[in-house]
């Protein structure tokens, strides 16, 4: 398939009027919606081709997540991190290609929302552009691909199904939010030392085990650089942040 983007005018506009285009935005009839996009032209061609592919929508949250991110990520992971990054591809993908989808994942969010975030988060941007890309219904998906994918592994998916499998949303939202996991060493070495440690004392994932070694690393990233560490590297003072910190109160 051919991926397209939405215009930045049409969304913009679609943002900026709630009355008319929420009801368009979330009906199970696209008749509307459809016709407001070809009709004014908004939808565009990226000039990026993937293998087709549909996103599923018959198991448990916690499990379609998981297995969605991998999918997509697979077929996706090749396009420009340009294209990526990019508001108005994933548009399109949520109001068009998936909006059964989304349907699926947000409709019941929309039964009684605080406000009229809840609905836009579910095909747009909402946040500052790096928030917003692990918020996205869809956009998510493929970032959490991103953040997790080791092609060093035998199984490249192996971290992202350790570290996803449970509270998804906040676990992706949590990786991202840290300066020093922008770093895909830092990042891939915290969750290997994490789950080997997590493996060897037979414990659950828990927030606090991931934010402890990343804040000692945040800290060490505030007097030397931490591209200098090497993945290993990552691993070890992740492995005996957790000892030190952990080992002599775990509770099992």
């Amino acid at each position: 398939m051919e991926l397209k983007f939405l215009t930045r005018e049409s969304i913009t506009e679609m943002k900026a009027d709630d009355e008319k285009f929420i009801p368009m935005l979330i009906s199970e009839n696209r008749d509307d919606i459809t016709s407001y996009l070809v009709n004014n032209n908004h939808i565009k061609n990226t000039g990026v081709s993937v293998d087709d592919f549909t996103l599923t929508e018959e198991e448990d949250f916690s499990v379609s997540d998981l297995s969605n991110t991998i999918l997509l990520y697979s077929k996706m992971k090749n396009i420009p991190m340009r294209l990526a990054a990019d508001e108005r591809l994933w548009a399109w993908l949520t109001v068009e290609k998936f909006w059964d989808y989304i349907y699926y994942r947000r409709k019941g969010d929309w039964r009684n929302p605080k406000d009229n975030r809840a609905y836009y988060q579910s095909f747009f941007y909402t946040y500052g552009p790096s928030r917003s890309q692990v918020l996205n219904t869809v956009s998510r998906l493929w970032w959490a691909g991103y953040y997790t994918y080791d092609e060093n592994r035998a199984d490249k998916y192996e971290l992202t199904k350790f570290y996803l499998k449970n509270a998804f949303a906040s676990n992706i939202l949590l990786l991202q939010s840290s300066k020093a996991t922008a770093n895909k060493d830092v990042r891939l070495g915290v969750l290997d030392g994490l789950k080997e440690w997590l493996e060897v004392n037979d414990l659950k994932f828990k927030r606090k085990y991931f934010v402890e070694p990343v804040k000692y690393l945040n800290i060490i990233g505030g007097v030397a650089l931490l591209d200098f560490y090497n993945r290993q590297d990552i691993h070890d003072i992740t492995l005996d942040c957790l000892r030190k910190k952990f080992e002599n109160n775990v509770v099992h």
